[in-house]
């Protein structure tokens, strides 16, 4: 029941998306235990100890999203100051006084380290400032509200608070049933009122639900009352779970069987809520439309690219961890792509999320590196002898020890499966140092100029006793300076 509780409230705030931030010095936060416990007590404010981890997303997504928001500020500041530890750093000891289990978890004080209670996991904005309040307020105390509530009480912030508990000690069915009752017994014009929005805001968390329906016919309403920004940002976190499955095509996405159905009902609760416009679900339908549209993978790739500026780096995340190795006929294309999007928004994410795009960014490079050209140790004519044998071309790679370009391509091109399986019942493929002595002989006869260049040479005009004296008649193809393995593969399948 425990782990219901906590899937219910890490589920509302997965379906909530931020607000807008502003720079405010109201709230003061703190790194050192001794200067947060001064101020406390010279100003008389209370301590919000934030005990978190490094490598915690709920922590990270908090920081982000909610302890930085201007409401939280502005609401908390006046009587909060905040103190962050790395409960497995600096912060090791406390909270290991505090008996802390869980990331982030906030633990309300004294400015003496005495506590009044504790906020556990991430909540929505709202939530957790209502969290942080209650704490400290005496009338809103576990057996308060239970008090007022058996005697008959039924004021909006009472019934918040009493489900809160029930959700909160695992009681879950009797929590929504409270919820249920107290909604229907509400006048048309009660279900509008600001302090009945946290019903919605808080209570209701699936697009299927009656009151959802409601919600939609009744939004002007509601969009009088509430405001737009709110009633839109309900919508978002109705429908961000199907969307967000579709644009990433989660395993979530996988488990309905009718995908054209799931399209079709997240397109017409888009309209029906007239969210089209909404930021963060705009670009993410766009995205969903594409994977709907089954373009080829190319083209996919290149309208995703246009649309990856509107997303959250979160999003574009979710976007860039579907990449994988593409081993198909158009594989040269797509994998340099999915490379060049990666690095492109690579910047745009923080460094765990760095650490993982750089790993997928590396298997692309390193895709298909087992079968790639395989230069043989064999002076000209020696090639030209095999060749004819073979009846093969001879490749010839005229390189300099210090030329970049000619690296780049031993790193990028000629180890590229695709790229030997083009080469192996085509051409003996050797290698000549433009700087040697036998290297400067043949740069002349062949006029090489320029490192690297690469030519195709046919052995049929080479005599029985090696003589490669006619050069132009040999020569069938010539390419010069750094090639891309697509065009290299184009010019080479002769």
């Amino acid at each position: 029941m425990k782990r219901l509780t906590i899937l219910f409230f890490i589920g509302l705030f997965l379906h909530t998306c931020c607000w807008g931030q502003v720079n405010s010095s109201d709230f003061q936060v703190f790194h050192a235990v001794d200067a947060a416990l001064i101020t406390g007590k010279a100003e008389n404010k209370n301590i919000i100890i934030d005990f978190y981890a490094d490598w915690c997303i709920p922590c990270k997504k908090m920081d982000a999203e909610v302890l930085g928001h201007a409401k939280t500020k502005s609401s908390l500041g006046k009587d909060f100051v905040l103190l962050k530890l790395d409960a497995e750093k600096e912060g090791k000891a406390l909270a290991r006084q505090f008996n802390i289990g869980a990331y982030p978890s906030y633990i309300v004080t004294d400015a003496n380290l005495n506590e009044y209670g504790r906020v556990v996991g991430a909540l929505p904005l709202d939530n957790f400032i209502d969290a942080i309040l209650r704490t400290v307020d005496k009338s809103r105390t576990i057996g308060s509200v239970e008090k007022r509530f058996a005697s008959g009480e039924r004021t909006p912030q009472l019934v918040n608070d009493y489900v809160y508990q029930l959700m909160k000690d695992g009681k879950e069915a009797e929590g929504f049933q409270v919820i249920e009752h107290y909604f229907a017994n509400l006048s048309d014009k009660d279900k509008t009122d600001p302090e009945n929005w946290f019903i919605f805001n808080r209570y209701t968390i699936e697009k299927n639900h009656p009151r959802v329906d409601y919600l939609l016919k009744n939004q002007n309403s509601y969009r009088k009352t509430i405001g737009d920004s709110l009633v839109n940002l309900f919508f978002q976190k109705m429908i961000r779970r199907d969307l967000v499955a579709y644009a990433t095509e989660s395993a979530y996405f996988h488990q309905f069987a009718n995908k054209d159905s799931l399209f079709s009902s997240i397109r017409t609760f888009i309209q029906h809520a007239k969210i089209e416009e909404d930021q963060e679900v705009k670009p993410l339908f766009r995205i969903a439309s594409l994977r709907h549209s089954n373009l080829p993978e190319f083209v996919f790739l290149t309208e995703m690219e246009k649309v990856l500026p509107d997303l959250k780096p979160i999003q574009q995340f979710f976007q860039m961890e579907k990449f994988k190795p593409n081993l198909g006929s158009d594989s040269l294309a797509i994998n340099k792509k999915q490379i060049e999007i990666m690095e492109k928004f690579l910047s745009y994410q923080n460094e765990f999320y760095q650490r993982r795009i750089t790993t997928s960014i590396n298997n692309l490079k390193n895709v298909g590196r087992k079968g790639g050209v395989k230069f043989e140790d064999l002076l000209l004519m020696d090639a030209f002898a095999k060749a004819k044998k073979e009846n093969k071309k001879v490749f010839v790679d005229f390189y300099a020890v210090w030329c970049g370009p000619c690296k780049r391509m031993d790193i990028e091109v000629f180890p590229l499966e695709i790229v030997g399986n083009v080469f192996k019942d085509r051409y003996v493929a050797i290698k000549i140092d433009g700087e040697s002595e036998i290297g400067k002989v043949l740069m002349e006869k062949y006029k090489v100029e320029a490192y690297p260049t690469y030519l195709v040479l046919d052995p049929k005009n080479v005599s029985e006793q090696g003589d490669v004296s006619k050069a132009g008649d040999q020569e069938i193809k010539r390419l010069v300076g750094y090639v891309d393995a697509e065009r290299f593969i184009k010019e080479l399948s002769l």
